[in-house]
């Protein structure tokens, strides 16, 4: 492994909605395997690990837990109801922000877990700047706009995602994971 440093950005509706809900019922990500697992494929070191979403009930606990994670950091956007539902405000645009601070730390190894086409002017950006960027999007996704503006694309497919084995009790869990 290399000196060089790496950061894993998750856009968490897009890899539930496009990805985990589309696996067998039920299936849990073991985050932390996960985002060690793409930091070693970008053959660098894991330095943190960002997760981007907003607060529902329905996924309370989990950012509770991945918030005690070492090297994770949740990044909270904002919710607005739009008729009967909730949509998530700013997560986007903070996603984005990050890249562009991490890419000024000297952190060498950006990788996006999207296909959000909205970020290819942040990651061309970065990309000029002096950062590779890693794009792991869902199949359908994985040669998408977002992807193509990256330096290496890839899908997020069975080969990454490693599933949640441990046992979690709702009310305290293991903060060591």
């Amino acid at each position: 492994m290399s000196d060089e440093r790496a950061a894993v950005l998750i856009d968490n509706y897009y890899l539930k909605k496009e990805v985990l809900d589309k696996k067998n019922n039920g299936f849990k990500l073991d985050y932390k395997a996960f985002s060690d697992l793409l930091c070693k494929k970008a053959n660098a070191n894991h330095f943190r690990t960002y997760v981007y979403d907003c607060e529902f009930k329905s996924n309370e606990l989990l950012l509770k837990i991945l918030e005690s994670l070492p090297n994770f950091e949740i990044q909270k956007g904002t919710k607005q109801k739009l008729g009967q539902h909730y949509v998530q405000k700013q997560v986007d645009i903070m996603l984005a922000v990050q890249m562009i601070q991490l890419n000024k730390i000297n952190v060498q190894n950006i990788i996006v877990v999207s296909g959000d086409a909205d970020f290819i002017p942040a990651v061309k950006y970065v990309k000029e700047s002096g950062s590779r960027v890693y794009v792991w999007s869902a199949p359908k996704d994985y040669k998408g706009e977002l992807a193509r503006s990256s330096d290496v694309p890839n899908p997020i497919d069975d080969s990454v995602l490693i599933p949640w084995t441990r046992s979690i009790n709702s009310k305290t869990f293991d903060k060591r994971y």
